[in-house]
């Protein structure tokens, strides 16, 4: 992981114990996603619903976008922290973004696909795609081909996208 997403995963988890105790507040989401967010706002568009209905179909195109980006792209830790979409080589967020951009191609609606900041069980930082519906957030992870439901996640979400992609709340 790349210590710009080290330094902005440590902010979000510094912004979310501060505010634990109140309603969450929304920022702006880290530096590299702002970055990425002016230099490709078309792939930074929230709108739509922000909850999918669940449904099989979903569940398997979410499933198959998940298997198919991750063969897709070539894990590789970035020295600078840089979002892309659709690289041949890339980190998490790369990942994670690739399967957003490609589910909202495939009609999912924008608002409903969240990024996430999380860490892994070795506490690096990291970064998943959330996918909600109306049957619980289903986490879309690099590291397995395996959707699962966020609650039954090993994973504890530091800060998450609203509908709106360039809005964070605490996760």
């Amino acid at each position: 992981m790349t210590f710009n997403l080290k330094i902005a995963a440590l902010s979000v988890a510094v912004a979310a114990a501060m505010f634990s105790v109140v309603p969450a507040q929304a920022f702006p989401g880290p530096p590299a996603q702002r970055d990425f967010c002016s230099a490709s706002p078309m792939y930074c568009r929230g709108g739509g619903a922000a909850v999918m209905p669940a449904s099989q179909e979903l569940m398997a195109l979410i499933n198959s976008v998940n298997r198919q980006v991750n063969r897709s792209i070539a894990y590789r830790s970035e020295r600078g922290d840089t979002w892309s979409v659709y690289p041949e080589q890339g980190d998490c967020e790369d990942f994670a973004l690739t399967k957003r951009a490609e589910l909202i191609k495939r009609g999912v609606s924008p608002g409903s696909l969240r990024m996430a900041l999380t860490t892994t069980r070795r506490g690096q930082p990291h970064a998943v795609l959330v996918v909600k519906t109306s049957e619980g957030d289903y986490i879309l992870d690099n590291f397995t081909n395996e959707v699962r439901v966020s609650s039954r996640s090993s994973y504890r979400l530091i800060a998450v996208a609203s509908a709106n992609p360039r809005v964070w709340t605490p996760g």
